[in-house]
């Protein structure tokens, strides 16, 4: 999966599914994408927050783009939107390890943050970052992933159920590879608000959410 900016309860899902969690780095920044920013709940309502970055171009690798953000302004954001949340006290500090880290490079400080809050709700997940491990670096799309699947070993793959035009069934099994989808089905919890709002980003379920609850909150999904 493409290194995501603290995405949403989903994608923690399928940290949650397996043995080891690719880092896909070497792909295309998506503009307007989810990789460097997300939404909050504020007490206003849903806000969008988004990490500076330079040269924010959709022809650029993610792992050649640097971060010019000083989350100043982001810190604020996040503790207007959450100081009265119940677990604020306790996730404060890891938010502020991620945005005072010495990560400048996109990739590698959303592969922080990602590795930092699976820590916190222990998964135990081992991290790869694909332009580590890829030996074919001339594949792309569906056969660049069964590359990546050869190069570490695995006999299962695991993509998020919007991936099913893109990859096939009968690709992955021919060289003996199962190919799952997950379909996150998680369920609501409480934001001090009348009204649930979801899919937001993990940072509202870590606020207001004990690590028992969020524990249960990733097993809410179906494999098929």
């Amino acid at each position: 999966m493409q290194p995501y900016f603290f995405p949403y309860v989903g994608f923690f899902q399928l940290i949650h599914a397996v043995d080891k969690f690719v880092i896909y780095d070497d792909v295309n920044y998506i503009k307007g994408g989810w990789i460097n920013r997300n939404y909050f709940l504020s007490p206003n309502g849903k806000i969008l927050c988004t990490m500076r970055v330079a040269k924010a171009s959709s022809f650029t690798l993610i792992n050649s783009m640097e971060i010019i953000d000083d989350f100043i302004k982001l810190s604020r954001t996040i503790e207007f939107a959450y100081s009265k949340a119940p677990y604020y006290a306790k996730v404060y500090p890891l938010l502020k390890e991620v945005f005072t880290g010495n990560k400048k490079n996109l990739a590698l400080f959303n592969a922080n943050a990602l590795q930092l809050v699976s820590s916190y709700i222990g998964l135990d997940a081992e991290f790869l970052i694909s332009s580590e491990c890829l030996k074919d670096k001339n594949s792309v799309g569906q056969e660049k992933v069964i590359s990546l699947c050869k190069s570490i070993g695995g006999s299962q793959y695991v993509n998020p159920i919007g991936g099913q035009n893109l990859y096939h069934y009968d690709d992955f099994a021919r060289i003996g590879i199962k190919l799952s989808f997950l379909e996150s089905r998680a369920k609501s919890y409480y934001q001090m608000k009348p009204h649930f709002t979801p899919n937001l980003s993990i940072i509202d379920v870590l606020m207001y959410n004990s690590v028992d609850e969020i524990r249960k909150l990733l097993t809410e999904y179906k494999l098929f």
